[in-house]
């Protein structure tokens, strides 16, 4: 009798382990535009989305670095936090920027 006990318990377990599942994905960009006069932007962006069983989850990380024949660059990064729950949504962003002149 115990046997069949335990053998119904990692049933319903592993039963729930598969409701519980998530499914993941990250997709990667990158472009490069090269000017005539040697102007150059690389914009990285990079999204990680998670979706889960108590809400779903977004990462987004956007960088653009500007560099110009004379050696003046700048760098612009932005990560937007996203989380869509049950109990609520919330969403963050933060910025850096980074200038070099010479």
């Amino acid at each position: 009798m115990m046997k069949y006990i335990l053998t119904g318990a990692m049933a319903l377990g592993l039963a729930a382990g598969v409701a519980h599942a998530q499914d993941d994905s990250v997709s990667r960009e990158r472009t490069v535009v090269t000017q005539p006069d040697g102007d150059r932007t690389v914009n990285t962006q990079t999204t990680v989305n998670r979706d889960g069983p108590y809400g779903d989850h977004t990462v987004t990380k956007d960088t653009v670095r500007r560099s110009d024949g004379v050696g003046d660059s700048s760098t612009t990064s932005r990560t937007t936090r996203t989380n869509d729950t049950p109990y609520g949504d919330t969403s963050s962003t933060t910025v850096q920027r980074t200038t070099t002149d010479h």
